[in-house]
């Protein structure tokens, strides 16, 4: 016999009476055991006998598994769930989205630019990020380990500060940037936040990078750039640059000093960035974004958790793609992975991106610029690769020193014709050897790569494919190149590169 559950009273409060009436529905259905009812609802027993219990809201996912397991009519239940939630008081960092107004016309002259964000970033990029799992709010820890909330950080920037928010790929960086913004433009006070995307900057143009700013303000949201710069240089902008370290290592160097002489200003870099370029930072406010609790994801996604599918959804981004997925689907990291790929379309046929992505997942991070011959399957691939860019490069040597000998001996007086040709001769040689060490690596890379296309292993326009790819969110590109945004992900496509390929390069 199961136990006993602890009484409720009804009358306490919406969130009990919302309880007691989930158990009169388990009481009309012939009061099966949750163990029973889980076998019908396709969630855990442990998160039915929780959404009962009276003690927190369980998610639309187990709310509606209780509902149809019992044979209640779902529209209804839906409706009383929607409402509650309405009710529930958030956290300070937690806020949804739908429940903050747009900014105020407070912002005076600045309020069409505050407008344009605010349907740029909020309306557009976080509500399409975020979805219907809002209430996930970002965990955040200062300098002292400690968490911070979303409020404490946008009086920070309003008090002058900067702020840098740093953490690995995949975690929510982009996220709990834009909850940033939003908290701040739905104030209506202080400097407007403004946007940026590192990798949307104008490319190095020996501009000063505030000028750069100042374009893409003038080309993402319709102001004139004389009143963008004046609007920056008197603080009435707060520059949000999201992605710090895709900028190449000049534009980085570039956009770190011209953080440092304009305050208040928000930055989001990867972890691993940040400890390299650290030093080159004025005085700022380092904000950690962590992942999820493992408690915030039980209580989103109620169901057994083993330590890998745990690991991978206190990640955001995929505790969201989970949540969007059938729960009996989510049987593993391997499932969520495959569920990601199948949605991120980076333009290409998706049986030959896989199969590249597969490929790349061999190497924890893959370069383009570094391709190696012992990256190839075939062996006989590797030894045209080792022989072939020898052979042209000596061909080539070759014929510019029978070319420079018919030269020599043609047009040279007579007299010199013995030992000035053969001192000339050497000395070409020498610096044709020279250039060919060069000329042999860089010739060898094209056969490499070349062959890895005829593999199938890599696409012929290897450049976009990367950056679609890494638009798509499967890739994190650094300075070393590009890697998978969470190891689960290239564990994923590494089981897929053992059965394929079945070697590791």
């Amino acid at each position: 016999m199961g136990r006993r559950e602890r009484p409720i009273d009804p009358t306490s409060g919406a969130l009990e009476a919302f309880a007691f009436d989930l158990r009169l529905l388990r009481a009309k259905a012939g009061e099966p055991s949750y163990r029973k009812l889980a076998q019908r609802a396709g969630v855990s027993a442990s998160a039915l006998s929780a959404a009962a219990s009276g003690t927190a809201l369980p998610s639309y996912r187990v709310m509606l598994a209780y509902v149809s397991a019992c044979g209640a009519d779902i529209d209804e239940w839906s409706s009383r769930w929607e409402a509650l939630r309405a009710q529930q008081d958030q956290p300070p960092n937690a806020s949804p989205w739908r429940d903050l107004p747009p900014p105020s016309l407070a912002y005076g002259p600045k309020a069409a630019l505050a407008q344009t964000v605010w349907q740029q970033w909020i309306q557009g990029r976080l509500r399409t990020s975020v979805g219907d799992v809002d209430l996930i709010a970002p965990r955040m820890t200062g300098g002292d380990g400690k968490l911070l909330d979303l409020a404490t950080l946008a009086g920070a920037l309003r008090g002058n500060r900067r702020v840098v928010l740093v953490g690995p790929p995949g975690i929510g960086k982009s996220v709990a940037c834009l909850c940033l913004v939003r908290e701040l433009l739905a104030s209506g006070s202080g400097p407007v936040p403004v946007v940026l995307a590192a990798l949307d900057l104008p490319r190095a143009t020996g501009e000063p990078m505030a000028d750069r700013w100042c374009d893409e303000i003038t080309r993402r949201y319709q102001t004139s750039r004389a009143q963008a710069m004046a609007w920056l240089e008197s603080g009435q902008l707060l520059p949000v640059i999201d992605g710090l370290d895709a900028l190449s290592q000049a534009d980085q160097t570039a956009c770190i000093g011209a953080i440092n002489v304009i305050r208040p200003c928000l930055i989001t870099c990867r972890a691993g960035a940040y400890e390299m370029l650290a030093a080159k930072f004025g005085p700022h406010d380092l904000v950690r974004i962590q992942p999820l609790s493992l408690s915030q994801v039980e209580r989103q996604l109620p169901i057994e958790l083993d330590s890998d599918l745990a690991e991978l959804l206190t990640t955001p981004a995929f505790l969201r793609l989970a949540l969007r997925m059938p729960s009996r689907e989510v049987t593993g990291p391997s499932a969520v992975c495959a569920e990601l790929v199948r949605q991120k379309s980076t333009g290409y046929a998706p049986h030959l991106a896989w199969n590249w992505l597969s490929w790349m997942a061999q190497f924890p991070v893959f370069d383009p610029r570094n391709v190696r011959v012992s990256m190839l399957s075939r062996r006989a691939h590797r030894g045209l690769a080792r022989g072939g860019a020898i052979g042209v490069v000596a061909i080539c040597a070759l014929a510019v020193i029978e070319g420079t000998a018919w030269l020599v001996a043609g047009w040279w007086p007579e007299p010199y014709e013995g030992p000035a040709m053969a001192a000339a001769l050497r000395s070409i040689t020498a610096m044709v050897c020279l250039a060919a060490v060069t000329a042999e690596a860089r010739l060898r890379r094209a056969i490499v790569r070349w062959l890895l296309v005829a593999e199938g292993a890599l696409p012929q326009d290897l450049g976009r494919f990367l950056h679609a790819a890494h638009r798509a969110g499967l890739l994190d590109q650094t300075r070393d190149g590009y890697r998978f945004v969470h190891r689960q992900l290239r564990r994923y496509f590494l089981a897929d590169a053992h059965r394929r390929i079945g070697r590791i390069a």
